[in-house]
Order: structure tokens, then C-alpha cells, then sequence
């Protein structure tokens, strides 16, 4: 009878088991050690790329406050300009910003100066324009006279100045208007329209004028290739005693007889200031005798019709 017995061997792998636990350990070591790694180079680059940012704020918010410094030196600049102090003549001082005078010169009497509408016709389109009311001034012209009456001297922007009586910023009552030409007018008005004339000084020009009038002096003695320097007055209509616009201009005549126009200067309307042109460069005049035609432009406020 044969021997079935089942032989079974027994053998020890607990060696195996520990050199495979070795094995995980220095695999998890080393995907540690790799993962630190890559956190370092992801780390560099963010922290710079963090630095860059910061430093881009700071540049914008410098920037900022500089725009902002340089809008507060240009305001600066803006109001000084307003309040430059212009020399009429010797004798009379008037400045852009109204000036009170504490005792009047002319003394108001308001029975005689309020003067009704319809008392006379008004005098062509001669009128003055109404000065804005300016909130916490002291001056007559642009405070004091929205409440009551006063007297005070105002330059307009054509060169023109009104000394005379003044209610709620128009000329109101006995005064007089003196043009940059010599020229005045003095008389009573009322809410800014000539209604009567007392005197009248006219200018050195004793123009007639249809709807356009020229004026014109010599400018040879400026430059020896200067014609006469010439201003055009257009009127709206024949029966205007104030001119719309005005236009300031000289020819150049050149040796061989061809003639250049050059454009100096006009007035948009009777009431606005001077536009200049601008000088451009010609080998035939220069810019002082470009400025100094300018300033000879003949343009008058009185005397038509």
C-alpha cells in the first residue's frame, strides 16, 4: 500500500517583507524630496512675479498723484492769468477783476435814474453786456449790484471801459463807455442799452460806412515790402452804429510786382477780445514786424453814422 502522506515545506519570506518596506520607505523619501523640489522652482517665479506686481502698483499710484499734482499747478496757473493787472494809461488803471469805489463819483439820484422804457427809442444795437453775478465777491460790478445800485468802473473784453452808475451787472443810469480808440459816449442807460446821448467824443477817424468800412494806415515804415495795414468793419446793416465783426490784414507787394496777403488779427464780434494770428516764417518780414503790424491794426468803435 502505498505512502499518501502530503509533504509541506515551510520557508520564511519575512526578509522579503522587510527589504520590500525598505523599498516604500525610500520611495516615499524620495517623492517627498521631489515634491519640495518642485515647490522651490514654482516658488521662485511667484515670488517674483508677486515683487513685479507690487512694484507696478506703486508705479501707477505714483503716477496718479503726479497727474493729479499737475492739474493743481495748471488751475494755479489759470487764475493768475485772470488777474493780470493791464496799463490803459497814466492817468486811468482799470483791471479785468472789478475794482469798488467806496465813494462814488457820480452821485445817484433815484428818482432821475430810473428811467422807463419806452422814455426813448434805443440808439442802433449799441448796448453793453450784462456782468455775472460772482458768489462771495465785495465788488459793485458782480455782487454788490444784483441788490442795489453802484458805481464802478468795468474794462470789457474789446478794450472798451464803462465808468458809470450799475444794477444787477448792466450798465444803469448815468455813465460813460470809452473805446481803445479815444472814442466815447456819455449818456443814460438802461439794463445795458444806450437809451439817451449827453456827449459824444468821437475818435481821430470820422468813418462813413455802408455795411463795410476800412480803415487803413501805412506800414512802409515797418517794413519797406509792407502795404497799408487794413481793417474791415462789417456791419449787420447800413443803420448799425456797432460793427458784427472785424478783420485786421496787410499786403506784401514783392519786387516783381506780385502781392501777398497776410492775415494779422479780428475781433468775432464788438464785444469779444482780440484774436492774434500767428506768426509764420518768411524770409520777408520778421516776427517783430509781424507783432508790430499787429499792433497797429486801425480798428474803431465810434463815429459810424
Amino acid at each position: 500500500m502505498e505512502n499518501n502522506d502530503a509533504e509541506y515545506v515551510v520557508r520564511d519570506f519575512s526578509a522579503v517583507d522587510r527589504q520590500v518596506e525598505e523599498m516604500s520607505k525610500r520611495e516615499k523619501a524620495l517623492t517627498w524630496r521631489l515634491k519640495i523640489e518642485n515647490l522651490k522652482r514654482l516658488g521662485i517665479p511667484v515670488i517674483l512675479f508677486s515683487c513685479a506686481l507690487s512694484i507696478l502698483i506703486l508705479a501707477v499710484g505714483f503716477f496718479i498723484w503726479l497727474v493729479q499734482q499737475e492739474r493743481v499747478v495748471e488751475i494755479e496757473k489759470i487764475v493768475e492769468i485772470t488777474r493780470e493787472i493791464p496799463i490803459i494809461s497814466e492817468k486811468i488803471k482799470v483791471v479785468e477783476v472789478p475794482i469798488y469805489i467806496g465813494s462814488p463819483k457820480i452821485k445817484i439820484d433815484e428818482t432821475t435814474t430810473d428811467i422807463q422804457a419806452n422814455s426813448s427809442p434805443k440808439l442802433g444795437n449799441l448796448g453793453l453786456e450784462a456782468i455775472e453775478q460772482v458768489t462771495g465777491s465785495d465788488e459793485c460790478v458782480n455782487s454788490l449790484s444784483y441788490d442795489s445800485k453802484c458805481v464802478d468802473t468795468w474794462k470789457y473784453p474789446n478794450g472798451a471801459i464803462y465808468d458809470g452808475v450799475w444794477y444787477k451787472g448792466k450798465a444803469h443810469g448815468p455813465g460813460t463807455i470809452t473805446f481803445e480808440d479815444g472814442g466815447s459816449i456819455s449818456g443814460t442807460w438802461l439794463n445795458g442799452e444806450l437809451q439817451k446821448v449827453q456827449t459824444e467824443t468821437k475818435s481821430l477817424l470820422t468813418p462813413l460806412k455802408s455795411v463795410t468800412y476800412f480803415g487803413s494806415v501805412s506800414g512802409g515804415k515797418i517794413n519797406s515790402l509792407f502795404d497799408d495795414i487794413t481793417v474791415g468793419h462789417n456791419f449787420a446793416s447800413g443803420a448799425d452804429t456797432s460793427w458784427a465783426d472785424a478783420y485786421c490784414y496787410l499786403r506784401i507787394v514783392r519786387n516783381n510786382g506780385e502781392t501777398l496777403r497776410v492775415d494779422l488779427s479780428r475781433h468775432s464780434s464788438f464785444d469779444s477780445k482780440i484774436t492774434k494770428q500767428s506768426y509764420k516764417y518768411s524770409t520777408e518780414y520778421t516776427k517783430k514786424q509781424f507783432i508790430e503790424a499787429q499792433n497797429k491794426c486801425p480798428y474803431t468803435w465810434t463815429g459810424f453814422n
